[in-house]
């Protein structure tokens, strides 16, 4: 259906139609199994029709209401269709996901994703990590080394290295938080020795190679922030043939465990919740639980909540990596093991150990990790509970890859 000319169009009085806008450069975005698109925001989460997509996609460079609209218009299917798509422009602003572009000039936004406050805010309050970090670079950094710093944040292990005496460091930063750790380097007296690179680092270029690669790219998952594919690019094209890495080697584990029930009912249907909701509301839930059948699930918990729950194994290794032998970016694996103990087992425990200098190791083992950590545990919800014998043989299977970006475990009794 052919629409009046977008000129016509009267956006509320606090847009500007004529205003380049731009979305904010780091957005969590959700798409929603009932076609709806949910935007993660610091202090909400926004809600948006089909339109948001194309409407994130055409403001990621600067562009006015009145061009966007203009872009847009082919995409619609009738009045309704039309003003939706006005509408979604227009909470998107008044949500702070698209901002001006001479605001956005001003200051980093600091508001979503990797550029929240509350993300740095979590990592310099986990001591261990940070403190960890510190030390791996005094060691490993020599007075005149060259420095690639990967994904800087706030700028904190930049700094560091220019302290442990680096000549130059490169701070590569795809978020507006980059511009805060432009001013951290001023402000530590070191903004002649650390250059701030925008963008990617997949994406941009260096003038001089590197002695040494710091990257603190480690996620909840191990490796879901691309951290095998970003080191294996950055040893091609950034650095020198012996360039020494924090971290160098990462461990991945896993351990066999049985969730209390309290957890599991959190995400699963139970029949004791059925029951329970049956005599409030006086409906009868069978076909939640009788309906569906459970699929593998995973979650997130802080390492002190799998403290206390019952081990059917010992830690198993899963996998290791030497970031500076450049390992390929697919890994399957299956760790054969045996069950310390007689009972249950319905879920499995993945952590990380990283080696970040030859002296400093940090680990987020759920027995080790401090109370301050910042990540969060994988933990596999099992479709079925497994009931074992002590010493019986099983098998974890762990994939990261394409198929697999942020990992995988399952488990399975062992082949006879």
């Amino acid at each position: 259906m052919a629409q009046s000319d977008s000129s016509t169009t009267r956006p509320l009085f606090d847009l500007d139609p004529n205003e380049p806008l731009q979305r904010l450069p780091d957005l969590s975005v959700h798409l929603q199994s009932d076609g709806s698109i949910r935007i993660d925001l610091e202090d909400r989460a926004l809600l948006c029709g089909p339109h948001a997509l194309r409407i994130l996609e055409t403001f990621s460079q600067p562009t006015t209401f009145r061009h966007a609209l203009e872009a847009l218009r082919t995409d619609v299917l009738g009045t309704q269709d039309w003003v939706d798509l006005n509408d979604t422009i227009m909470n998107l602003f008044r949500a702070g996901a698209l901002e001006p572009v001479v605001r956005a000039s001003k200051g980093p936004a600091m508001r979503t994703g990797y550029d929240a406050a509350i993300q740095h805010i979590n990592m310099l309050n986990d001591r261990g990590r940070t403190s960890a970090f510190l030390g791996a670079i005094r060691e490993v950094v020599r007075p005149g080394d060259v420095v690639v710093d990967i994904g800087t944040g706030t700028g904190v292990l930049s700094v560091a290295a220019a302290q442990a005496g680096a000549k130059h460091v490169y701070a590569i930063e795809v978020g507006s938080i980059g511009k805060v750790a432009e001013a951290v380097f001023a402000a530590n007296g070191f903004a002649d020795r650390i250059t701030l690179v925008p963008g990617l680092s997949t994406h941009v270029s260096l003038p001089e190679r590197a002695d040494v690669l710091i990257s603190e790219m480690i996620g909840d998952e191990a490796l879901q922030e691309r951290a095998l594919q970003t080191t294996r690019d950055a040893i091609k094209r950034f650095l020198k043939p012996e360039a020494r890495f924090v971290p160098r080697t990462i461990r991945i584990c896993a351990i066999a465990v049985e969730i209390p029930e309290s957890v599991v009912a959190r995400y699963r249907f139970r029949e004791s919740s059925l029951v329970d909701w049956q005599e409030w509301y006086g409906i009868d839930f069978g076909p939640l639980e009788r309906g569906n059948a459970p699929a593998p699930l995973r979650i997130f918990a802080h390492p002190r909540r799998p403290r206390e729950w019952p081990r059917r194994s010992e830690p198993v290794l899963l996998a290791e990596v030497d970031f500076a032998s450049g390992s390929s970016p697919s890994i399957t694996r299956e760790a054969e093991f045996a069950a310390t103990e007689k009972g249950a087992i319905n879920g499995i425990v993945s952590y990380f150990e990283l080696g970040l200098s030859p002296g400093v190791q940090l680990s987020v083992d759920p027995q080790r990790a401090d109370e301050d950590c910042h990540w969060r545990l994988p933990v596999w919800l099992l479709p079925d509970p497994l009931e074992v014998e002590q010493g019986e043989r099983l098998s974890f299977h762990y994939a990261y890859g394409s198929e697999n970006r942020h990992g995988w475990v399952s488990l399975s009794r062992a082949a006879l």
